[in-house]
């Protein structure tokens, strides 16, 4: 399978884009994770500037396999319910 990527998706630097945003994150990262490989989701992460950051690496997950990992909600809701608490 090819995935061509329209020129406008393709030049963005994702890495460059995170390390403008100082709001609360969540990166998930599939450890199987083909499209956004862990080491590049762990650039993302790094370039990140706030202090309000998490990762979390899943295991046995690819791209679109992420959200819909068991290990996952936990993190994710505890995440959108911290914001809730805190706006």
């Amino acid at each position: 399978m090819t995935i061509e990527l329209s020129a406008s998706l393709a030049a963005i630097d994702n890495v460059a884009a995170g390390a403008h945003y100082a709001g609360p994150s969540l990166v998930l990262i599939g450890d199987q994770d083909t499209v956004t490989p862990p080491p590049l989701a762990r650039q993302v992460y790094d370039a990140l500037p706030g202090r309000s950051k998490q990762l979390l690496l899943v295991a046995g997950a690819d791209h679109n396999g992420v959200l819909t990992n068991q290990a996952t909600a936990p993190a994710y809701c505890a995440f959108v319910a911290k914001l809730a608490s805190t706006h």
